[in-house]
């Protein structure tokens, strides 16, 4: 990937998903064993690590049509 000027990538994305995931296992897991305060404590991680990356999302797929936009018209 060229440099693009964002402090993120695409791996960095898939990261933070995949973190997001892993703690929507951890709060359907604490849930089934009665652990209801930790469970909710995942959920809200788990929402906020996913609003992150929707915005990493949207940056990289702004950076690219911006980037894909220049690149045509030179």
């Amino acid at each position: 990937m060229s440099y693009t000027g964002l402090a993120v990538t695409k791996n960095d994305y898939e990261s933070v998903r995949g973190a997001a995931d892993t703690l929507r296992l951890a709060q359907r897991t604490l849930s089934v064993l009665k652990s209801e305060q930790q469970a909710a404590r995942a959920g809200v991680q788990a929402e906020a690590i996913e609003e992150l990356a929707k915005r990493i999302h949207a940056q990289l797929r702004d950076t690219r049509i911006s980037t894909s936009t220049t690149e045509a018209a030179q």
